[in-house]
């Protein structure tokens, strides 16, 4: 009976927790209340514009597509193919979000070559706090925060600066979660918690 117990315990822990990962995050890509935008800057998606060019991401997944904004600034330049090079690269891009929601997970990876690179996070329209995240185990993204609370959106920034050779960014991925408790999944995991206090004071 009491091992019984136990096993029950940690199966109700681990349902909270298990989901399949095929985004930058432990998500499904293409979940309720995820984004998805990817970036690699190929023609038809890049248009000069007075200090750089405006980029529009080939693969979208977000409640307001229309929303999303890139932006590269000069001195960077677009090889006209699917490279932006330079001694310096900036890139700007905004995401909007769902609303409401506890916090947001941000994931973004970056393919570059030459130079350091530097990224960081703004949530907009309201008072926020940033924690820093590991990327989780199998992932490939190179920068990870979360956002409490969920902002309305965010700009992520990026840098890439180089004191020899032009630096080159070939593109740019990010995935989002936009993160509400779930009632069910928090009552089962203070039931699994519940049932270890127990046994663990049965043993004593």
């Amino acid at each position: 009976m009491k091992r019984f117990l136990v096993v029950l315990a940690v199966c109700l822990c681990a349902t909270t927790s298990a989901l399949a990962v095929s985004s930058l995050g432990s998500w499904e890509e293409g979940a309720p209340r995820s984004t998805h935008q990817y970036w690699s800057f190929t023609p038809g998606y890049v248009t000069a514009i007075p200090g750089g060019y405006e980029v529009d991401p080939e693969e979208v997944f977000n409640p307001n597509p229309d929303g999303i904004a890139g932006q590269v600034n000069t001195p960077a330049v677009w090889d006209g193919e699917t490279l932006m090079s330079g001694p310096f690269i900036a890139m700007d891009m905004k995401i909007p979000n769902y609303s409401g929601g506890a916090y947001k997970d941000i994931w973004v990876d970056v393919e570059w070559t030459g130079g350091d690179i530097f990224a960081s996070v703004v949530a907009r329209e309201g008072s926020f706090r940033y924690v820093p995240l590991e990327p989780p185990q199998g992932s490939d993204a190179d920068f990870g925060w979360r956002v409490y609370a969920n902002p309305d959106w965010e700009d992520i920034l990026l840098s890439i600066t180089t004191a020899s050779a032009p630096a080159t960014l070939d593109w740019v991925h990010v995935d989002t979660l936009c993160v509400v408790p779930v009632p069910g999944a928090v009552a089962l995991a203070g039931i699994g918690i519940a049932l270890l206090g127990w046994v663990r004071r049965r043993t004593l």
